[in-house]
């Protein structure tokens, strides 16, 4: 799945989750044996947003669901994982670049290169930040500007966020699945000519 959103969904008793009475649910979001997820935001589902065995998550946004962000061990690679019940439950391994707001709960394994851990990435709202797709914006002075990288775990580059705006935009890609174009603009300062 890439570019896309998953907000507002329920695990309930007996539905996604194990299906046992009683059960609370789990993967309010997505929930799958294995996951392939890019630029994509994952945000405001119920008991939970991804539960994943296998796959790779990258330049992606697991964000404000209730429950847990993550579950499972799927491979993550500069997406962002924060505001959630708690963060992750079990383990998960990390390709590098990744925010994890508060790693409470969390065993990661793998690469912690760039991984920026216990930090508020100071995320926007869920809502139309251009794109055909909602998203949380990178607020100003967020820790995660230019704190990624442009390249997949594979080596391959990725040149777009979920919307279809242009990575990077500033010195390096911004780590979630929102790239700020804000970076970008410049100010031009012209003198003032006065006749006397």
């Amino acid at each position: 799945m890439s570019q896309s959103v998953v907000s507002a969904n329920v695990a309930g008793e007996g539905g996604a989750g194990r299906g046992g009475p009683g059960d609370t649910g789990e993967g309010g979001g997505i929930r799958a044996s294995s996951l392939s997820l890019t630029n994509s935001t994952i945000s405001g589902n119920t008991n939970g947003g991804v539960s994943a065995y296998t796959g790779q998550i990258t330049f992606s946004a697991i964000a404000n669901n209730t429950g847990y962000g993550v579950g499972g061990g799927a491979w993550f690679r500069n997406s962002i994982i924060a505001g959630n019940g708690t963060n992750c439950t079990r383990w998960f391994v990390s390709d590098g670049y990744n925010l994890i707001g508060n790693t409470a709960g969390c065993t990661i394994l793998g690469d912690p290169t760039g991984n920026l851990l216990n930090v508020d990435p100071l995320l926007g709202p869920l809502q139309d930040n251009g794109g055909s797709t909602f998203t949380h914006a990178l607020l100003p002075g967020s820790p995660a500007l230019n704190a990624g990288v442009c390249t997949e775990a594979s080596g391959a580059t990725v040149t777009t966020d979920q919307r279809g705006y242009p990575r990077p935009a500033g010195p390096a890609c911004d780590i979630g699945a929102y790239e700020s174009q804000l970076q970008s603009l410049h100010q031009l300062y012209l003198p003032v000519i006065t006749r006397s």
